[in-house]
């Protein structure tokens, strides 16, 4: 695997991942996006949708969430 990894991170090779002859996933360089100017990104949050309040109150460190059945072994 190592050696797969260093191709694809210094050669820029790509792999199909296959299982029973389906193709799964794609093993490939990491492109990082361009860095955007700060007021495009503010533009985007100001246009994105409202935030989903219970999800988010249920999302917060110390609560316990609606969305999630508490697993018990």
């Amino acid at each position: 695997m190592g050696d797969v990894l260093g191709r694809v991170r210094y050669r820029g090779d790509s792999f199909l991942i296959e299982r029973n002859g389906k193709t799964v996933a794609v093993l490939k360089p990491y492109r990082a996006a361009p860095p955007r100017d700060i007021r495009e990104v503010l533009d985007a949050w100001r246009k994105a949708a409202p935030a989903d309040l219970p999800w988010a109150t249920a999302a917060q460190p110390g609560h316990a969430s609606p969305l999630v059945e508490p697993h018990v072994p």
